[in-house]
């Protein structure tokens, strides 16, 4: 016999203990084995391509916690710590660029093979699976959905086959029982903004072509209704389950529901004809139909096997038909997830001289309080394949102990959850397994069996040893069968081992241990670059093919070859394919015949490949958009157009592997809508609608027009009718037209009532308009007269033409004197205005003695104004004048000139304005004035007079004020420091200090001078003074360390020995400060950017400039 070691693990423990503490023990070497304190693994698309950046969520199964949270990295790697329990459940939700979202997931049983490593998690890559909307429709490859809302503006899909494992996101169990699934489909909308859309009330109607290839295992999920059902399940991304839905029903080629009777047919791969599956779905993620296997007496097969294999099974009668708990083995066994397409029983042991994993599971049984134990059996035989119910002479002899490897092996550390499950691990020594010689299913097999009781020789048939589950493989496992699907357009091929595999029909090539596999891709017989999706791994080192030509690697002794991302071993550069929606009705046409995406019609939808066009790499692809009759273009959406969106064509350039998904909107043109009151019609320009509002129905009451067009609306009140409202988007109007525009669906009304007519004259160049609209007059005729409701009050207002005012107002406006004029519409009124030329008025004022004040706008006008604004005016003809000239103190007036002079020297002037007129006013001194100039020197202070006309400081010195010959002038000098004195110079000189100067008999210009000092400072010294100056802020300091001067301070001084050689530094406050130079002395003037040098032979000021960047 051979010897066989077991090892089980289990481990339970408590939310938030330390992993490290928590053990279990290892058959093996009967020694504990810590749990592993991480769970780690890799997410990524079909393609291969990573998912980084994804949040990744661990939760608990046992009591649906969450436990941890991270993210991908840029690998689309991810590592979350554990808290010392058994299973988990990992699960990723990836948000695409698109606005796709997809979820995945893989249940981590740490005591299972890899323990704390996973399998990848592979996501659906819809990026490239756009569905055609026409409407509330979508189309795709094998897909069709109605109702959808309107706010779905893109939808990706894409339907899945029952052997295409890899997407298929979590484990496929709800929370009561597990299912074989027979295809999934992923689904993805989101609107206008590429926000996801979920929820759908009412659910959508969804149909999916199915193969009947993955029907093989279908079940009538329902029973005796007379139609084929089938049980529909979507996923939970929050819990990693999955949840049970309505049942669908299976539908033919017409639509129409195919009948129970045909299931057999179904299942034996002998119906003739499409299927497709229809079903409801309230909400979008990912949907399968499934079968649920041990819904009635025990099932036998791991798989189930399909109705070819289901003879090898055992019959075997259950000790109670009421108090089964059901037991299998799978779905893994030794890494393999899914059964040989050759035999959907087996589950591949793959032996090889190394380590089998083998997974058993059961159902609990509610009423139950403990698990049930199960036992494994391992037989392996040598020779041709036995049948165990003994067909053709075949079976097994149980009773034969050298076919044993195995018996009785407890099965009882079940995991948690509603499907309990537990790992083993079997060690087979090396050489047990062949390589050689192994052909097809002829040269023996490994059987692996459940059971629910220990067997022998004599229990192993007998009808009291029930809940067998089994599986096997054939002794050339270990030369592993690869097969190569092609994902490419037509022309794509792979060739290996002497085959050729397309898109259109996959291959199958055997490598064995130390064999290598050479693949090769080509396009139309040329060497072409694709994505390899497959690597050698197991043990030791794995041998990935990069992306290229050719793969080509030697598979060593205990290996296996993972295809990741997918079925497709090889992935071609796809041609660029463009697929369109339309909304609203139209049509859209390419100028190369491969896309006529006719919406015009909603009783015939075009079909998706009208809507789709597969093209060349580079090319540039011309779409037009025509509008159905009523509709006009709204916007491309998510289409790149060359030249932008430009009305009805949008250019798109083509390259490899893009896949343009574009929505064409078609707008309904804005509808206008009248409605007329009796009393009148409403017409429109431009033509369309002639509203009679005394008509009892009226017709020709509404105009369709493309967005934007202005539409002026008039209403044409019968005789002794007008215009009373205006409602609607016209409301507020005043008159008898509107004009708006044509934005979206718009409504207006107009009421008419009895009316009074408003005659309206004008005279000279000018017009007359009315509010309501209505007059709009003037001397050479127009709108003259217009007939307006009893009670209205009609404004109106005069308007003169260029170079012409208002001459006044005749009628029932006369006396009106402004350019208003209101009337109440109480019976018929007569309006008259009159306009005359308007003529400048220039006023020119000679000398500074006084100024002119007139008519108008002609105020306090001196002499170093003239010619500004206030000396001009413009007047009507005919309009009297008045002009006053007053003289300031100490002048006079003199006389009037130009066509003032008939006033002569009288200060008042009055004309008639005829024309341009000029007036000159003269004035002159009648008293001598003499400046006196003073000049404030030294440390900080102020001076001036006692009447305040001259007031003078360091900042503002020189300071200069004119005084009438004769006068007596009192100056003052106060400086900011009272410790400090005042030196009077000039004609203040010998004026005692601390005493006020007085200049007397000012008969000339006078200069005054005064030094503000500090009588404590020795005699024997100099003072250097700093000022600042600028907008900025700095510093000044010199190497003496006397002087560090801030520009806030204004100023600063410091004392020094004469001959002391001084150096100044300027520097900025901040960086937005800048030195802008020295101003003073001269001599640092002269390098205004260097360092100030100076030798103090007597008292000095510098100045530093700053400014602002």
């Amino acid at each position: 016999m051979y010897r066989w070691i077991l090892t089980a693990v289990l481990a339970a423990a408590l939310l938030g203990c330390d992993s490290s503490t928590i053990t279990v023990q290892d058959a093996q070497t009967d020694s504990p084995v810590a749990l592993p304190d991480r769970v780690t693994g890799t997410v990524q698309l079909e393609s291969g391509a990573p998912v980084p950046n994804a949040p990744v969520m661990l939760r608990s199964v046992a009591d649906d916690t969450l436990v941890a949270t991270g993210t991908t990295d840029e690998q689309g790697r991810y590592s979350l710590n554990t808290n010392g329990q058994r299973s988990y459940y990992v699960s990723v939700q990836a948000r695409f660029a698109e606005g796709t979202e997809a979820t995945g997931g893989r249940l981590a049983d740490l005591t299972g093979p890899g323990r704390g490593a996973l399998e990848t998690i592979v996501l659906p890559d819809l990026s490239a699976s756009a569905l055609s909307i026409v409407g509330d429709q979508a189309r795709g490859d094998g897909l069709e959905i109605q109702g959808l809302p309107s706010q779905v503006t893109a939808l990706r899909a894409r339907a899945y086959g029952g052997s295409d494992g890899d997407s298929f996101p979590g484990e496929p169990v709800t929370a009561d029982e597990s299912f074989a699934r027979l295809g999934h489909v992923w689904f993805s909308a989101t609107d206008v903004s590429e926000d996801p859309v979920t929820q759908f009330t009412p659910p959508l109607q969804v149909r999916v072509t199915v193969s009947t290839a993955d029907l093989r295992l279908l079940e009538d999920a329902e029973a005796d209704t007379g139609i084929i059902e089938v049980a529909m399940v979507s996923f939970d991304e929050s819990r990693g389950l999955w949840r049970s839905e309505s049942p669908g029903r299976l539908e033919d080629a017409n639509g129409q529901p195919v009948p129970e009777s045909a299931l057999a047919d179904i299942t034996a791969g002998a119906y003739a004809g499409p299927l497709t599956v229809a079903f409801q779905a309230p909400h979008f993620s990912c949907w399968s139909f499934v079968s649920f296997h041990r819904l009635g007496p025990p099932d036998y097969n791991d798989a189930p096997a399909a109705p070819e294999q289901r003879h090898l099974r055992p019959t075997v009668t259950p000790a109670s038909p009421l108090a089964y708990d059901d037991l299998w083995l799978g779905d893994f066994v030794s890494g393999e997830q899914a059964p040989r397409r050759s035999d959907s029983a087996d589950d591949g042991i793959l032996f090889c001289g190394s380590q089998t994993w083998v997974k058993a599971s059961y159902r609990r049984n509610r009423n139950r309080s403990f698990d049930r134990r199960g036992y494994l059996q391992v037989v392996q035989v040598f020779g041709n394949l036995a049948d165990i119910e003994g067909d053709e002479g075949l079976g097994v002899d149980f009773g034969t102990q050298g076919q044993w490897t195995g018996r009785n092996i407890p099965v009882d550390n079940w995991g948690p959850g509603a499907v309990a499950s537990a790992y083993l691990r079997l060690d087979l020594p090396s050489g047990q397994a062949t390589t050689s010689g192994a052909s097809g299913h002829t040269s023996g097999y490994t059987r692996l069996m459940l059971t629910a009781a220990p067997i022998d020789e004599r229990q192993a048939l007998a009808s009291s040893t029930f809940e067998l589950g089994e599986t096997e493989d054939y002794l050339d496992s270990c030369r592993y069968r690869l097969r190569i699907n092609v994902d490419g357009d037509l022309g794509s091929q792979v060739t290996a081992d002497g085959q050729t595999c397309t898109p259109e029909a996959s291959c199958e090539v055997i490598v064995g241990a130390q064999e290598t596999l050479q693949m090769q891709a080509m396009i139309d017989g040329q060497p072409v670059a694709v994505r390899w999706s497959v690597r050698e791994q197991r043990d030791g080192p794995s041998a990935n093919c990069p992306d290229g030509t050719t793969c080509s690697f030697t598979r060593t002794e205990t290996a296996r070859i993972d295809v990741r991302g997918g079925l497709a071993v090889a992935r071609f550069p796809r041609r660029p394919v463009v697929t369109l929606s339309v909304g609203g009705r139209g049509q859209v046409t390419d100028d190369q015949g491969l896309i006529d995406c006719d919406a015009r019609d909603p009783a015939m939808p075009p079909s998706f490949e009208a809507c789709q066009g597969q093209y060349g790499d580079g090319d540039v692809v011309a779409l037009t958009a025509q509008p159905a009759d009523g509709y006009e273009l709204s916007r491309w959406v998510n289409l790149d157009c060359l030249e932008g969106a430009v009305p009805s064509v949008c250019r798109v350039a083509m390259a490899f592997d893009e896949r343009p998904y574009g929505r064409v909107i078609f707008a309904p043109q804005p509808t206008l809508t009248v409605a007329a009151g009796g009393g009148g019609r409403v017409v429109s320009e431009p033509a369309g609608i002639n509203c009679d509002g005394n008509q009892p129905v009226a017709a020709d009451c509404s105009l369709q027009q493309p967005t934007g067009t202005q539409v002026t609306l008039i209403a044409q009140p019968d005789q002794g009718q007008g215009v009373q409202s205006w409602s609607g988007a016209c409301l507020g109007t005043q008159g008898s037209r509107c004009t708006l525009a044509l934005t979206e669906n718009t409504e207006v009304g107009v009421n008419f009532s009895a009316a009074a007519n408003l005659t309206a004259s004008v005279a000279g160049a000018g017009r007359l308009d009315s509010t309501p609209a209505g007059i709009a007059c003037t001397d050479a005729g127009g709108d003259c007269d217009e007939a307006y409701a009893l009670g209205t009050e009609v404004e109106l207002a005069a308007t003169p033409a260029p170079d012409f005012g208002l001459v006044g107002w005749t009628g029932a406006c006369a006396g009106e004197t402004g350019f208003i004029c209101r009337v109440t519409m109480d019976q018929p009124t007569e309006v008259g205005v009159a306009f005359g030329e308007r003529f400048d008025l220039s006023v020119e004022v000679v000398g500074n003695g006084g100024a002119v004040d007139g008519t108008g706008n002609i105020f306090n006008c001196e002499a170093d104004e003239a010619g500004t604004d206030p000396c001009q005016e413009t007047y009507t003809d005919g309009d009297r004048v008045t002009l006053e000239a007053s003289a300031f103190e100490g002048n006079e007036f003199v006389e009037w000139g130009g066509d003032c002079a008939f006033a002569a020297a009288s200060p008042t002037c009055q004309f008639q304005i005829s024309g341009d007129t000029r007036v000159t006013a003269t004035f002159r001194p009648t008293v001598q004035n003499h400046p006196l100039t003073l000049t404030v020197s030294g440390l900080s202070g102020s001076a001036g007079d006692y009447d305040e006309r001259l007031i003078c400081n360091n900042s503002s010195s020189p300071c200069t004020q004119t005084y009438a010959a004769g006068s007596t002038v009192m100056l003052f000098a106060f400086p900011d420091d009272s410790a400090h004195a005042v030196r009077w110079g000039g004609a203040c000189q010998g004026t005692p200090e601390g005493q006020d100067c007085t200049v007397s008999n000012i008969n000339h210009p006078i200069d005054v001078t005064l030094e503000f000092y500090d009588p404590a400072v020795s005699s024997n010294e100099v003072v250097l003074t700093v000022t600042f100056a600028g907008q900025g802020q700095g510093q000044v300091s010199d190497n003496q360390l006397q002087l560090a001067c801030d520009s806030g301070a204004g100023s600063c001084q410091a004392r020094y020995a004469p001959g002391t050689e001084v150096t100044l530094s300027a520097t900025p406050l901040s960086t937005d400060d800048v030195f802008d130079g020295w101003t003073a002395p001269a001599s640092c003037a002269a390098d205004p950017m260097a360092d100030c040098r100076l030798r103090m032979d007597a008292d000095t000021t510098a100045t530093a400039a700053f400014g602002r960047q």
